[in-house]
């Protein structure tokens, strides 16, 4: 009589972490991934940004739409302990420095903006829904330089633009479609040809100590540079 034997099994294994798996991304520009926000300091301004959607909306900046856009940044300026600072309008994207006291604070304020941007935006263009294509992007602005920079980035992105694009604007032009005629932080005048037709929201003060003091340390900001371009 045979002694029994012990059968082998081979199992296969399903699921699980594998290369090329999940959901395919969306063409098109990267989403901001949804992960949890960093946590945020009261002495850190953040540097926001907005994506909209301008086959709805149409371009931002319009004489038409610039209004509603500057009414809604104004009504959501100084907000649940929220300030902004600097901003500039793009055709389908917008700008922010905004001084914030934590997280949750600096959620409120610009989810706040979002609605009131979106509301704005429908009731100009007759549509309905979401106005933002993507989850606002914020990035803490730690040391005086990262302030500087991001300063220059923000008031000068139009020029960012123009330069990807191949095109030159005139040396000391500011973009009407910023704060840049209010801001003090230039090392030259702007040539006031270029004053807006349409002034900027009234905006609040500064108060942290690294967009007061700080980066004007580092030198003030030239007009014709191009931000964002490695040297």
């Amino acid at each position: 009589m045979t002694e029994p034997q012990q059968l082998e099994f081979q199992f296969k294994t399903h699921g699980g972490k594998r290369a090329g798996a999940g959901r395919k991304p969306n063409p098109g520009r990267r989403k901001v991934p949804h992960r949890t926000r960093p946590l945020v300091r009261r002495w850190q301004p953040h540097h926001v940004t907005y994506r909209l959607d301008a086959d709805k909306i149409g371009p931002l900046r319009s004489e038409r739409t610039i209004h509603v856009v500057y009414r809604s940044l104004a009504m959501g300026g100084d907000r649940f302990q929220t300030r902004l600072i600097h901003f500039s309008v793009q055709g389908d994207h917008i700008h922010l420095i905004v001084e914030t006291e934590n997280k949750r604070t600096l959620t409120s304020a610009m989810k706040g903006v979002e609605v009131r941007l979106a509301k704005n935006l429908n009731r100009l263009r007759g549509t309905r829904g979401a106005v933002i294509t993507d989850r606002y992007h914020a990035r803490a602005l730690t040391t005086p330089i990262e302030v500087k920079h991001a300063i220059a980035y923000v008031l000068k992105n139009h020029r960012h633009h123009a330069a990807q694009q191949r095109r030159s604007l005139p040396r000391g032009w500011i973009d009407p479609f910023s704060n840049g005629y209010i801001f003090d932080g230039w090392s030259t005048t702007p040539w006031r040809r270029y004053r807006p037709r349409i002034p900027p929201p009234p905006l609040p003060a500064g108060q942290t100590y690294l967009l007061l003091v700080l980066w004007r340390k580092r030198g003030l900001i030239e007009i014709d540079t191009i931000p964002g371009r490695r040297r």
